[in-house]
């Protein structure tokens, strides 16, 4: 049984469902997780020594992560590298399978590295979701411009999840296994 604090930022949802998701994936093998949103002050202050392993759930967004995960991973960095931690880098981009998107989110990854010192121990890029349903006029236009791009078929008047559940909870065991060992 490993103590694990999931840490998220989102913004438009799918990130946090990710991070409850995974959170009660963890309940159903036996695990303890805490989630904690990296908008909150709590984020700034975590006593990261109770745990045994720390995921981080981060959405991209304007070609980069979430400025409340740089904020995190800059206080926690180092703390986080010699630690058992893991990303899941949410994107339209792991949708696609292409190659090039492959490379772009890769470089995502790289970049909040080098930026912030944290590197984690394992890294999985998770689709995220396309909520036309709540878009206002200029996010749908700009939604259905990235599908293009992306040469993916959408229907624009409902919701998609990319997210592919048994890859990202085959991830956390995982990395559970490998790394935290409980």
């Amino acid at each position: 049984m490993a103590k694990v604090l999931i840490v998220f930022a989102s913004v438009e949802g799918q990130s946090e469902r990710i991070a409850g998701l995974v959170s009660d994936h963890l309940v159903r093998s036996r695990h303890v997780p805490t989630v904690l949103n990296a908008t909150s002050e709590a984020a700034a202050r975590p006593n990261l020594h109770l745990y045994d392993g720390v995921i981080v759930v981060a959405p991209v967004h304007h070609q980069a992560h979430h400025p409340a995960i740089y904020r995190f991973a800059n206080l926690h960095g180092e703390r986080l590298t010699k630690m058992p931690s893991a990303l899941i880098s949410v994107s339209l981009h792991a949708a696609s399978g292409e190659p090039e998107d492959e490379e772009e989110m890769r470089q995502y990854v790289d970049i909040l590295a080098g930026e912030t010192g944290w590197l984690p121990r394992a890294v999985h890029y998770a689709a995220g979701a396309l909520k036309f349903t709540e878009f206002d006029f200029f996010k749908r236009w700009m939604a259905r411009r990235l599908v293009k791009a992306l040469d993916m078929e959408v229907d624009p008047k409902a919701d998609i999840e990319f997210t592919d559940w048994p890859a990202l909870y085959g991830f956390v065991d995982e990395f559970l296994k490998v790394h935290v060992g409980k």
